[in-house]
């Protein structure tokens, strides 16, 4: 499925230089055990192209969870609440530019039928994978995306 990039801001939201950021994503699974795996755009200030899952920087007054609903909401249009969300891990590790160390925190959520999905301006394109073609993962947070539905979780979700 494929966006276009209207609508795209100019520019995106600057980092400070240092320190500690927060983050999180969702693994959003439908009821056939397949994960919403978004693709960043040519707009996307980091790693365009690359394979992206709903998430993003958590705002200060936010806590992890409701920063993550909000993103999910930002993102593709989903209505989640932040209580329905579950937190399965959470790991340290350093942005794209080795600036600042986040704190990244996942959820999961699983639909009982597929939703519809409209994609923000970060992303160009969205499929349903099933969770076990979920592959070729790389970086500190692909790794843990690959190590939570590899331990099983999704057998039992």
């Amino acid at each position: 499925h494929r966006r276009s990039q209207e609508n795209c801001p100019r520019s995106y939201r600057t980092l400070g230089i240092m320190g500690t950021k927060r983050a999180g994503s969702a693994l959003i699974v439908d009821g056939d055990n397949n994960l919403l795996v978004l693709r960043r755009g040519e707009t996307h200030p980091y790693a365009a192209f690359e394979a992206d899952l709903p998430g993003g920087f958590i705002d200060d007054a936010e806590t992890h969870r409701d920063g993550v609903a909000r993103e999910i909401s930002e993102e593709t249009g989903l209505k989640i609440s932040s209580d329905d969300l579950e937190e399965v891990s959470s790991i340290l590790h350093r942005d794209f530019y080795r600036m600042h160390q986040i704190e990244h925190s996942f959820f999961t959520y699983r639909f009982k039928e597929r939703p519809a999905i409209t994609l923000s301006w970060e992303h160009d394109e969205y499929q349903w994978l099933p969770i076990s073609e979920v592959r070729g993962l790389e970086g500190p947070v692909q790794r843990e995306i690959k190590r939570i539905i590899s331990s099983g979780f999704f057998d039992t979700f």
